[in-house]
């Protein structure tokens, strides 16, 4: 049955961002008082460090059932590189415009992860754990649940004078993988779509799917967590702008068929992510699972029809 403008409007919705806002301040500042671990040891806010929201609320992409808030706590004095892009000549430019590479990253990223955890576990006791990627702070009645993610920079050069900057940190199973991701390109191309080339349509209609995500969890056709919020963020984010009509039943119907016939024509295969710095499918880190996409796509038909 067709899903009536009523229901998708109310789909579109935002939800509220007022304990988010409030949670990353709690947290930031624990993190910058003059009983942290990071003050304690020489590090200053925005000399040293910066402190700021990612992910949906970020995004302004959440909807009423998002709880957790992501929050990055970045460490700037460390960074690693990818000159993939680089033929010898521009890393010799690179090298003799006083470039120097960050010795150990990994060493200086678990220095400053541990400062972060010190800090937050000793002011919110019992209420941290350690996951495997970032750092989880429980719900509480002033604050929603968090994960807080230390990391260092990122630096991808395009060439010897143009670099491209994200965030680097590890998993604490494995001190040679790295996770890189472009937090803020991501929020970049985002507000971009929404408000230069959509007419501030976007960002309704990421909150739009991702409450028809919900509706397909509910009648399990698709599995709870297999659909996660950034990697369906990236999906719609390869829509054509004119996708995105004034009347919400109409960009639905347009968007899932132009979806659809990607995946059946095998061109979803080069779908991009929000930053625009790797493909949205495969097996790295910040990938996802093609055939999962697919099966979500063609759930998304069967929710119209």
């Amino acid at each position: 049955m067709t899903i009536s403008e009523s229901q998708l409007k109310t789909w579109a919705n935002q939800g509220a961002t007022v304990t988010a806002q409030l949670t990353h301040e709690q947290i930031r500042n624990v993190l910058t008082s003059p009983n942290s671990a990071l003050t304690q040891n020489g590090y200053s806010e925005w000399r040293d460090y910066e402190i700021y929201l990612q992910g949906s609320y970020r995004n302004t992409t959440n909807i009423r059932s998002d709880s957790d808030v992501d929050i990055v706590v970045q460490f700037n004095k460390a960074f690693t590189t990818d000159l993939s892009s680089l033929n010898q000549v521009s890393r010799n430019l690179l090298v003799n415009k006083g470039f120097i590479l960050c010795p150990n990253p990994y060493i200086h990223w678990l220095t400053f992860y541990n400062h972060v955890y010190t800090t937050l576990r000793y002011h919110f006791q019992g209420q941290v754990k350690q996951g495997n990627k970032s750092l989880k702070l429980l719900k509480d009645t002033n604050r929603l649940a968090a994960d807080v993610v230390p990391c260092i920079r990122h630096l991808k050069f395009n060439s010897w004078r143009e670099r491209i900057e994200g965030i680097t940190f590890y998993k604490r199973d494995n001190s040679v993988e790295q996770i890189i991701n472009f937090p803020k390109l991501h929020f970049d191309n985002g507000t971009n779509k929404n408000q230069k080339y959509t007419n501030q349509r976007y960002k309704p209609t990421v909150r739009l799917f991702k409450n028809a995500r919900l509706s397909l969890e509910g009648q399990s056709l698709i599995t709870k967590g297999s659909v996660p919020s950034y990697f369906l963020e990236c999906l719609l984010y390869n829509i054509p702008d004119g996708k995105f009509k004034p009347l919400y039943q109409e960009t639905y119907k347009e968007s899932v068929a132009w979806l659809y016939q990607n995946f059946q024509s095998g061109d979803a295969r080069k779908f991009i992510c929000q930053n625009k710095q790797l493909y949205l499918f495969g097996n790295g880190a910040d990938q996802w699972e093609y055939y999962s996409a697919k099966c979500f796509v063609n759930q998304l038909v069967n929710l119209w029809n």
